[in-house]
């Protein structure tokens, strides 16, 4: 016997454009107001190059930055690449390196000195 349910047209679609448009407004204002503390003077050297507002904080015994990100960089670094392949800098080791094609195979992202998302602050 088939068992009985509801049928799904749209499995994927759990939210429609009008509570995703609320849940990105409502992250931009939270990183802009608040923002962040960071503990990590790399990563807030990282924020302030790109264009993230960068004060301070006497935290004590461990040095506290307050980090504002404001909308166009939030939207900036989501225009960039989602990904970077590194190459070697030697011609000759470049030749022997594999590229990948398929998303199982691509290597992890990690965030570089170059920028955030490892791509550079370049826009």
């Amino acid at each position: 016997m088939p068992r009985e349910g509801v049928l799904v047209h749209h499995p994927y679609i759990r939210m429609n454009d009008d509570q995703v448009t609320q849940i990105h407004q409502a992250s931009m204002e939270i990183l802009r107001d608040p923002g962040l503390l960071s503990y990590n003077r790399e990563a807030v050297e990282i924020f302030h190059s790109c264009g993230a507002e960068v004060t301070t904080v006497d935290s004590g015994d461990h040095p506290c930055w307050h980090i504002k990100i404001p909308e166009k960089l939030v939207l900036q670094a989501l225009d960039q690449p989602a990904f970077v392949v590194p190459k070697a800098r030697v011609p000759e080791v470049c030749a022997q390196t594999k590229t990948h094609t398929d998303d199982q195979q691509r290597p992890r992202q990690s965030p570089t000195k170059r920028g955030m998302w490892g791509v550079g602050c370049g826009w």
